[in-house]
């Protein structure tokens, strides 16, 4: 995965701009869970949604392990 950051605001809060490259197989992961999100909830998310969740459930995670 390639990535390269743009600093920008918007409505008062500091974001970034993250423009990756994903292989075959991770575009694969992400349409999967597209579709069975999809399926259970009735709702189409985008590729940029499923990939906001996951970096969410990752930060959950990880400040679990650091406590």
């Amino acid at each position: 995965m390639i990535a390269s950051f743009n600093e920008q605001e918007e409505e008062c809060m500091s974001m970034r701009r993250v423009i990756c490259s994903i292989d075959e197989q991770e575009l694969n992961i992400i349409e999967k869970y597209k579709l069975y999100y999809k399926n259970k909830y009735g709702v189409n998310l985008s590729r940029n949604a499923i990939i906001r969740m996951l970096v969410c459930r990752l930060d959950k995670e990880i400040n679990e392990v650091i406590k």
